[in-house]
């Protein structure tokens, strides 16, 4: 009896755990399409405590840093601390080279300028570029100020549309 209360109540703070760590996000723009369409649900991971950024991650994050507002905002990192960004007729470089991305389906949008992403940032673009405001706007996202993570394995929610 006493084996049973023990893993019931193991159960119980380990489910608390994950819920208090995480949430669902109900997409409200088309930045993100055609990854994750306009009122897409999605789930995001907020225990970033040991969270190191890579590429491609689709990211939360907390504009307070950037813009004086409170705004949240769901980008795709697309360069890493010390990395050379440019964007050019839908074509990514990074340190020089061509970088494929399938999830992109734009074609002309340009960065004017080669960027050198600073230390402890990143450089976010939204997946549709014409719909997007992300780093060619307000420059990289110091990494503090990412709040989440939308999950790998249970990224896209579509049947939770409303």
């Amino acid at each position: 009896m006493n084996r049973i209360i023990v893993v019931m109540v193991l159960f119980v703070l380990v489910g608390f755990g994950c819920v208090s760590h995480s949430c669902w996000m109900k997409m409200s723009t088309s930045s993100m399409e055609p990854t994750i369409h306009l009122g897409d649900k999605v789930f995001i991971d907020k225990d970033i405590s040991r969270y190191t950024p890579e590429r491609f991650d689709v990211i939360l994050i907390r504009l307070t840093e950037i813009q004086q507002s409170d705004q949240i905002i769901i980008k795709r990192i697309i360069g890493l601390p010390g990395e050379e960004v440019f964007l050019n007729k839908g074509k990514l470089t990074i340190n020089g080279n061509l970088v494929k991305e399938p999830f992109d389906k734009t074609i002309d949008v340009k960065l004017y300028n080669k960027l050198i992403v600073p230390a402890d940032s990143v450089f976010v673009l939204g997946d549709n570029r014409a719909r997007s405001r992300d780093s060619r706007h307000f420059g990289a996202i110091p990494i503090k100020s990412i709040i989440g993570k939308v999950a790998r394995n249970r990224r896209v929610c579509p049947y939770f549309k409303e």
